[in-house]
């Protein structure tokens, strides 16, 4: 394993780990941006995990799902709060258990591009490899270990 791949395994280990920890388990799209159904139209934002009890009725009449407010951001009606608390939103531990997931995959796919490579001496297939897993490093540019000729060109 080179350098990089395991530079890229450390850091999808730290977010999977980070998303494992929030409370509850993440389910997808249950992260969202909402104002207090009960408060003024100019209230803050806050950030929900869950649905709201109104929003989704079970039509068994079975129950409700209840939403649980997560505070991590109460954003008054500014531009760049209101920003800031969509892409945490956007970004929710459920959305980041899947991005690692598809990026294990990938990693996956750039060993087996690797293998062939090294067997047939084909090196498009071991060019093939590195963007792989040069484009996947590109997103932990800032992340302390990150090594300036990982970078894409």
């Amino acid at each position: 394993m080179t350098d990089i791949v395991e530079f890229i395994k450390a850091q999808m280990a730290v977010d999977e780990q980070l998303a494992l920890a929030t409370t509850p388990v993440p389910v997808p799209g249950s992260w969202r941006a909402a104002q207090d159904k009960h408060a003024a139209d100019d209230a803050p934002l806050s950030l929900i995990q869950g649905r709201d009890e109104d929003e989704f009725h079970d039509p068994d009449n079975i129950g409700y799902s209840y939403g649980n407010p997560v505070i991590v951001h109460a954003a008054d009606w500014q531009d760049e709060a209101e920003a800031n608390l969509r892409h945490i939103e956007r970004h929710d531990p459920a959305s980041v258990l899947a991005d690692v997931k598809a990026k294990r995959e990938l990693l996956r796919h750039a060993a087996e591009l690797r293998e062939v490579a090294a067997l047939t001496e084909t090196w498009l297939l071991m060019d093939a490899a590195v963007g792989i897993e040069r484009a996947l490093v590109a997103a932990y540019a800032g992340r302390p270990g990150f090594k300036t000729e990982w970078s894409l060109p």
